[in-house]
């Protein structure tokens, strides 16, 4: 039986006297517990051995490479980490409708696996993991295209999905139907809703949480400005930042207001330099600070001819400032996503406009450099750290196809 290990053994090691017996017990018991080699490919062996195989997706440093494809083309869907490593993909958009469909993707396998439907289809909804590991998935558009069907367009309906029985249940409505809309989960637990866009097709100023515990929702002090499409995020003082996002109004898109759950309500922090606009991204960085990136100006200009910006901020909740960084991205972007790497980089892929460059974000230099290229150009897609640190992109811009970062 060939033992997965480290490359020692390719040096041959003399004894000179026996092994002690307790020693001769303790090997056994390892090699009993321990897989061989190939029994099962793509696991990783335990104990702090080296793995036996090439996981899924395995790819040199800062290169993509492709995993499993999804069931069905996902745009405008959620990808939620489960608390077992694996990943959950909900609803999106299908001609004419949003998808009710939900699928699940297995790390060591690369593989999809379908499992129990949305009692609406959902397309730019929300999904959060709760502290007891189940998802909540709350508003989104239904219908699409105007054609007809059951339900409102934009539902306030919300349902929790079990992982351990992999079924959805009905929960209790917002108090109005959202889209483009954020959910943050704060630290007690329950769940804050800002903004977004109802069924009056007007950004939305209020804002509401969810009681886990009850399945229950209730209003916060309204936001500052109405918004949608901003970006939210949660400190670490456990209050949130809101930032940018579309309102109607050009004079209110760059401000930014901090939410205190101790209080429940909202106040005004320091405005970005610039309108960020709708689709922007927010990164919490390892230090605590955040990081805005691209967003759509539409009413400014944004990065020479376009409308989607280079520009890149960070704020400091200390101060209540926002600071430029020394270097902008090489590409406007809208509807792509930054991630934390667990190196404290940010990993930004794609964009609407047929982007398909990446690019990786140091905080310690506050400049940008380029990476590995996607395999196709993305927008409206997820991006989902993983446990292993790799980074899972799902589907975007009508693609059924996901590919794995790695760092």
């Amino acid at each position: 039986m060939l033992l997965c290990s480290p490359d020692e053994h390719a040096s041959t090691v003399r004894v000179k006297k026996p092994l002690p017996p307790s020693f001769m017990v303790l090997l056994v018991g390892l090699l009993a517990v321990l897989p061989a080699c190939g029994e099962q490919p793509g696991d990783s062996c335990q104990l702090g051995l080296e793995r036996c195989g090439p996981l899924p997706g395995d790819g040199p440093p800062q290169t993509w490479s492709a995993t499993g494809s999804l069931g069905a083309v996902r745009t405008g869907h959620t990808a939620t980490l489960l608390t077992d490593g694996r990943v959950l993909v909900v609803g999106g958009v299908k001609p004419g409708l949003a998808d009710a469909t939900a699928e699940v993707y297995d790390p060591r396998t690369g593989t999809w696996s379908p499992t129990s439907s949305l009692a609406t289809g959902r397309v730019y909804h929300t999904a959060t993991r709760l502290l007891d590991g189940k998802v909540l998935v709350a508003g989104g558009q239904h219908l699409t295209d105007g054609s007809g069907g059951p339900g409102p367009a934009i539902p306030a309906t919300a349902e929790v999905y079990d992982p351990a029985k992999g079924t959805w249940s009905l929960t209790g409505s917002l108090s109005m139907g959202r889209i483009e809309h954020t959910a943050t989960l704060l630290p007690d637990g329950k769940v804050l809703v800002t903004g977004g866009v109802g069924e009056d097709t007007n950004a939305s100023e209020g804002a509401e949480v969810y009681e886990p515990r009850t399945g229950t929702w209730s209003p916060t002090g309204p936001l500052s400005v109405e918004r949608t499409t901003h970006a939210a995020v949660l400190l670490p003082n456990g209050k949130v930042l809101v930032a940018g996002g579309f309102s109607g109004d050009p004079t209110q898109g760059s401000t930014a207001e901090v939410y205190d759950p101790g209080t429940n309500t909202w106040s005004l922090t320091g405005s970005l330099a610039r309108y960020h606009g709708a689709d922007l991204a927010a990164t919490l960085l390892a230090d605590g600070k955040v990081l805005v990136t691209g967003g759509l100006d539409a009413y400014g200009g944004g990065s020479g001819t376009s409308p989607y910006l280079t520009t890149t901020e960070v704020y400091d909740p200390g101060t209540g400032t926002w600071s430029s960084t020394t270097g902008g991205l090489a590409a406007g972007r809208i509807k792509h996503t930054a991630t934390l790497l667990q190196n404290g980089k940010v990993l930004v892929a794609g964009g609407h406009g047929g982007v398909i460059t990446a690019e990786v974000y140091e905080p310690g230099t506050g400049t940008w450099s380029p990476t590995d290229n996607l395999s196709a150009p993305r927008a409206d897609h997820t991006a989902t750290l993983l446990p292993n640190g790799k980074v899972l992109v799902t589907g975007g811009s009508f693609l059924a196809t996901t590919e794995l970062y790695t760092p």
